[in-house]
């Protein structure tokens, strides 16, 4: 739960942290203000365009490596993170997690397949 918690912070918080190096230099110029708030503003908005183009090739890629169609892709990854939340709610660690994760990752896909 926790590595998943991790490559969700990495991916996803990259913009955040971008933006707050830019706050961080643009407040040292303190003479033009909208022109730093105009180069934050850009820059984050570069950096969120990135996480998105990155999210969007790694969907992509998974679902041609599985050969999954959307829906059924979607219900896998909710299906895993709904298993991870169950396993950390029973308390179990380790192979635990990996079994619960595993068992929500194919329920998943077994409710999102048509008949």
């Amino acid at each position: 739960m926790r590595i998943l918690a991790l490559v969700f912070v990495l991916l996803l918080g990259m913009p955040v942290v971008t933006a707050q190096t830019a706050l961080a230099q643009s407040g040292a110029d303190a003479q033009q203000p909208q022109a730093n708030v105009d180069d934050v503003r850009t820059q984050a908005r570069g950096a969120l365009n990135t996480a998105r183009q990155f999210l969007g090739g790694l969907f992509a890629d998974a679902k041609e490596a599985s050969g999954l169609n959307d829906e059924q892709l979607f219900g896998v990854g909710v299906g895993i993170l709904a298993g991870l939340l169950v396993a950390d709610i029973v308390g179990s660690g380790g192979a635990g997690s990996d079994f619960f994760a595993a068992g929500g990752g194919l329920f998943g896909k077994w409710v999102t397949t048509p008949k």
